[in-house]
């Protein structure tokens, strides 16, 4: 018996009163908290356990100080038998709590015997999992887009050993020449500095040999706003092919609420042959980066974890708190699943709120960014965000629809989450119709439109055109405007060219002679554009629309050729004074 729980040892015939000794003088000694191991008298054979809980319930149900232990203790404590391997020890663990049907967060404490039921010592489940054989050298990550790469290369960075899975064929190329095959910043010297040395890419999960596999593949909406898990179940049928006892499976990609335990651990058990959270380890961990600043924020942002058990969890957290400052435990996978969900799903929500902001102001030709500007002045209690012609990417336009889909599987019908996706959603047309009607009531022959910001967003910048309002928008412009010119600081001129319009090289290209400019994203370069100048090149009349709010309006006021808009309203302006 270990030294340091002799003192919380007593036999059946002690007190309520010794426990609570026992416990106290356990705490000098090192010994584990709010327990005292039951023994048969002149033995260390074990009898029992009690926990400071249930001395508590004994209490409060009216039972004395002098009551024996005997008569309070659970006589089925959870046991395992000693071995030379904690691996072993730690598969014994997985085993009784199947046999009981218990979750693992139930038990606290762990008694170690030996043959002949001799308690040797007492333990966490998560410090038997420490004394485990399993070691974090390598990572197999599959599925190498935004979320993947960065997360690979932030793990290689931390020193991990890491082995890519990427199927598009044009993508490992570029991958292994170093190249990204997206804007990201602080991407290309990092690729530069891992791959072929600390990271190798591969075409398939059979490639790895690895005791740790992330999965973080798309799981987009399908045409009936469902998910579609296919490739999640196909890497998970992959990685399944090629898992050993005690291996790791971490899931990044987003999720409707249950579907790891539901689809994606039934693919690994059935692929592998092993039981998950007895023979192999399953954790969610959600990615919250934003995209342009996911490097940064992979390490400073909390890592949510939930596991299918305990020893799932802190497996992951260990191999999390290689890079992250701070690891949140969450109590299940799907309450993990559920974090991203409520993250995104809120900030839809809340620029949902500022862009039906923005129709209302459009309404009573109110200055829209001007109204929320003094609605936000000095009262933190509610600070509404500045309205925007859509709100796109890949996460925010599916998450809310993830969340809708959570609720009806438990026979629960959201209403915010699809609300805000409506919201948003008619942002396309109302900005569409909005520069149609200008173009129609103004312009005489054919209009020419520059659109400024192809990627869903501007600030952090990326290059990422998935989902982007100025997309959508510009396919409606193309039916009802001669010209349409487009732009983005970011976004490759490949990634551009579309037949229904022309990449301009620079602002001034497709600000000259132009009937209509819209500044569709807040890129911090339009910001420094000296607009002035580059009005005047406009035609007379035309249409500065500016939605973000990213110009000063003072700029353009004195051009009698522009009307400016920045979700200024189209109708007369009530009485001002």
């Amino acid at each position: 018996m270990k030294d340091r729980i002799k003192p919380i040892v007593l036999e059946p015939s002690d007190t309520i009163e010794h426990a609570m000794a026992a416990m106290e003088d356990g705490k000098a000694a090192g010994a584990p908290a709010g327990i005292v191991i039951v023994v048969t008298p002149g033995t260390d054979r074990i009898e029992g356990v009690v926990t400071d809980g249930d001395v508590r319930r004994a209490l409060v149900g009216g039972l004395g100080l002098e009551t024996p232990v005997m008569e309070i203790m659970s006589a089925d404590p959870l046991v395992v038998s000693d071995s030379s391997s904690a691996a072993e020890m730690l598969r014994q663990l997985h085993q009784e709590l199947n046999r009981r049907e218990d979750p693992e967060n139930k038990y606290h404490h762990i008694v170690v015997v030996d043959e002949d039921q001799m308690v040797l010592d007492v333990v966490t489940p998560f410090e038997l999992w420490k004394r485990s054989e399993v070691r974090i050298n390598t990572a197999a990550v599959v599925g190498l887009g935004f979320v993947g790469l960065t997360f690979a290369l932030t793990l290689a960075d931390a020193g991990v050993n890491i082995q890519g899975i990427e199927k598009d064929p044009e993508v490992r190329e570029s991958l292994r020449n170093g190249d990204p095959h997206f804007h990201e910043r602080g991407l290309e010297p990092m690729l530069d500095e891992h791959v072929g040395d600390t990271m190798s890419i591969h075409a398939d999960a059979s490639e790895a040999d690895s005791d740790i596999y992330v999965l973080c593949v798309n799981t987009p909406l399908d045409d009936d706003d469902n998910i579609d898990t296919s490739a999640l179940q196909g890497a998970a049928r992959e990685v399944g092919e090629n898992l050993s006892v005690h291996d790791l499976v971490i899931v990044r990609s987003t999720v409707v609420t249950g579907t790891c335990r539901d689809v994606v651990v039934p693919a690994l058990e059935a692929a592998s042959d092993l039981v998950a959270g007895q023979d192999f380890f399953v954790a969610y961990a959600p990615e919250r980066t934003v995209a342009g600043n996911a490097l940064n924020e992979l390490k400073s942002l909390p890592q949510v974890i939930g596991g299918i058990n305990r020893s799932s969890a802190d497996y992951a957290s260990q191999l999390f708190q290689m890079f992250s400052k701070t690891t949140v435990p969450v109590s299940s996978l799907e309450a993990a699943e559920t974090v991203k969900l409520l993250n995104n799903s809120y900030r839809d929500l809340r620029f949902a709120f500022a862009n039906e902001t923005a129709k209302l102001c459009d309404e009573w030709g109110l200055d829209a960014h001007e109204v929320i500007h003094a609605a936000n002045e000095g009262y933190d209690r509610n600070q509404i965000p500045s309205p925007s012609p859509g709100v796109g990417g890949a996460c925010l336009t599916k998450d809310p629809y993830f969340l809708d889909l959570s609720g009806e599987r438990r026979g629960y019908d959201p209403v915010l989450p699809t609300a805000s996706r409506e919201v948003n959603e008619t942002m396309i047309d109302f900005v569409a119709e909005k520069v149609g009607r200008f173009v129609d009531d103004r312009v005489d022959g054919g209009a020419k439109v520059f659109v400024m910001g192809m990627a869903f967003k501007g600030e952090p910048e990326t290059s990422d055109t998935r989902h982007s309002p100025s997309v959508e928008v510009c396919e409606l412009l193309a039916e009802l405007v001669d010209e349409l010119v487009v732009y983005d600081p970011v976004v490759d001129r490949e990634q551009l060219e579309r037949p229904d319009w022309a990449v301009a090289e620079s602002p001034d290209e497709g600000f000259d002679d132009a009937d209509c400019v819209m500044i569709m994203t807040n890129h911090r370069s339009f910001e420094r554009l000296n607009v002035h100048e580059l009005a005047n090149g406009m035609s007379d009349p035309s249409l500065l629309f500016d939605p973000w709010g990213v110009l000063h309006s003072e700029e353009v006021a004195s051009l009698s050729n522009v009307t400016y808009d920045r979700f200024s309203g189209s109708n007369d302006s009530p009485e001002t004074y």
